[in-house]
């Protein structure tokens, strides 16, 4: 405004920001209606032209004009012409220059670019299609092209928004259904449920193939699971599971691994009771390994662990090393107990992706991520991921990834003694959400509480909440997760001793259900002096690690609950662990 000459309340005024944008754009556009035609249309070509377009953007104008073109248009203040180079002063510059420009001037600008862009297939092919609004096969080809090369350069939101304009421009249905789908995938990979949604309802609209239908049904179902959509996504999915599993399998393994998150989520036996029934339709040779390993070890983590032990084994063997394989991996390996692996997987399929430019940051991973590295002790490194990902996941609408990473910085901001924040960021991290269908959810942040309770010194309430994760009556079973160490730490504090020892001796009878890790049950602690974790900094780790208090989900779904009525994670509970700043005693 400045710039300008304009004042007044657009500039002082955060409610006028809307107005402020519509009056500095019309004072632009005044200014270039007093252009020549010949600028006007230099400026067009610019306006089109994105960063890397700008040399065919200028020689396009020089070939009908000369400098004195641009000259005009400094001294009218809307371009400076720097090494050689056009840059528009303000964003608003070229809104006011290409906003208003007919389709026949837009369209002309963008294939003079597109002739001059022969070199360059993949810049050429977007300024083809910015050209028409007729479907054009050829173009849309073009475009298909360059989506391969973006999904081969790791690019996958690049790749996506190709694919989608590649399927606007298909004349023939089946065409365009199978780009839409092909997006899809590369939209889940990114992260991008809303994306894939969008991209799997168009396919209805494209063809009445069945097979197509079907993965679109499937893409729907995964991006229902990513939200908090949980009770729509498996009116999606187990149907879709019940009805393949027989003639088409291996849709029926893709449909139980997008439900596995919501049988987690949920807590549900009866959820993961049906998916183990239909599991047992589908042969075990059908579908990728790591895919077959993900939705066996999510339905059934601890019915064969050492055989799905020996298989992730035989999964790492092969030579495929892509981040979708490693991150369904690594999730599997972090819900067969073995976090060391996890980590590493988990952490590879990250740096691949950074290494990428054009793949952004992808939250469903990061939480993964942040969960295992929180579990792993690695704190530091956890709270980094995890941020990354809650700021990822809003961005994309992956509620449920954003929701996971909000608990690992609400448990660390509690370890570090910031019991406020660590309270306001769980409460954020469970608004909205039905304990009913988000039972992990609910049990992390009474874990969290409890967590907080402790260092504020309310061992009362600290323990009401541990106590609170277990059921009550003669054989206490866990709500969702384990947490005895903590619970048997918080009893000792309140004179609670034989409660927790109950809830004690009932978990060493869940053995043979649970993992290894879980079933060396503790003692209850004999007291200790209470130390809180105020001024602890995350970057060294107490004796004791956290208990895991949620599960990291794959590039396509996430843990689901056992068969003792917690989660995954729960059965994977270290139970020879005492609360942060408490040690157990060997003694009884």
């Amino acid at each position: 405004m400045a710039e300008t000459g304009e004042s007044g309340p657009y500039v002082s005024s955060s409610t006028s920001c809307h107005a402020a944008a519509e009056h500095l754009e019309s004072v632009f556009a005044e200014r270039l209606a007093g252009l020549s035609s010949q600028t006007r249309r230099f400026l067009l070509y610019v306006a089109a032209a994105d960063a890397p377009d700008m040399p065919a953007a200028l020689l396009a104008a020089s070939a009908s004009g000369g400098p004195d073109a641009w000259s005009m248009a400094e001294r009218a203040g809307l371009v400076r012409v720097e090494s050689g180079r056009v840059v528009f002063r303000h964003p608003l510059v070229r809104s006011a220059v290409y906003g208003p420009a007919s389709f026949g001037e837009l369209r002309q600008a963008h294939l003079a670019l597109a002739d001059l862009l022969s070199d360059d297939p993949d810049r050429q092919a977007w300024h083809r299609a910015a050209a028409t609004l007729v479907p054009d096969e050829d173009i849309a080809a073009a475009l298909a092209r360059t989506a391969g090369r973006a999904r081969r350069r790791g690019g996958h939101r690049v790749a996506v928004a190709a694919l989608e304009r590649a399927a606007a421009l298909s004349p023939d249905g089946q065409a365009r259904a199978r780009r839409l789908l092909d997006a899809c995938d590369l939209a889940m990979n990114a992260g991008e449920p809303l994306w894939v949604e969008k991209l799997a309802g168009g396919v209805a609209a494209a063809t009445d193939d069945e097979a197509m239908l079907r993965s679109a049904t499937l893409w729907t179902g995964w991006a229902l699971a990513a939200t908090t959509r949980q009770k729509a996504a498996l009116s999606h999915l187990l149907p879709l599971a019940d009805e393949t599993a027989d003639r088409a399998p291996e849709s029926a393994l893709v449909a139980l691994g997008h439900a596995a998150i919501i049988a987690y989520n949920t807590g549900d036996e009866t959820y993961r009771q049906h998916m183990l029934r239909l599991l047992a339709r589908i042969p075990v040779d059908v579908g990728n390994d790591h895919e077959r390993l993900w939705t066996r070890a999510c339905c059934d983590p601890h019915g064969d662990r050492e055989g799905l032990l020996a298989f992730l084994r035989d999964c790492l063997a092969r030579s495929e090393r892509d981040a979708e394989r490693l991150t369904v991996l690594g999730a599997g390996a972090w819900i067969l107990d073995d976090t060391t692996v996890a980590v590493r997987l988990l952490d590879e399929a990250m740096e691949q992706l950074n290494a990428v430019t054009t793949a952004g940051s992808n939250a469903t991973l990061g939480q993964a991520l942040a969960l295992a590295q929180f579990e792993a002790g690695a704190w530091e490194a956890a709270w980094s991921c995890a941020e990354d990902a809650r700021r990822v996941a809003a961005e994309n609408g992956l509620d449920m990834a954003g929701r996971a990473a909000m608990y690992v910085t609400s448990a660390l901001l509690a370890l570090r003694g910031q019991a406020d924040e660590a309270r306001e960021v769980i409460d954020r991290a469970v608004a909205g959400v039905d304990p009913a269908q988000g039972r992990a959810l609910w049990v992390r942040a009474r874990w969290v509480r409890a967590l907080v309770a402790g260092v504020e010194g309310n061992h009362p309430l600290e323990y009401e909440l541990l106590r609170g994760l277990f059921t009550v009556g003669p054989e206490p079973s866990p709500v969702h997760y384990h947490a005895l160490g903590d619970l048997a730490a918080a009893a000792v504090r309140v004179g609670k001793r034989q409660d927790a020892a109950e809830v004690l001796a009932a978990a060493r009878r869940l053995d043979g259900r649970m993992s290894p890790g879980c079933c060396c049950s503790p003692a209850v602690p004999r007291p200790s002096s209470p130390t809180t974790s105020g001024g602890r900094s995350c970057s060294r780790p107490r004796s004791a690690t956290p208990r895991r208090s949620s599960g990291p989900s794959s590039g396509r779904s996430s843990s689901s609950s056992t068969g003792s009525g917690c989660g995954a994670d729960g059965v994977r509970e270290r139970l020879v662990r005492s609360c942060p700043g408490h040690s157990p005693s060997s003694n009884s």
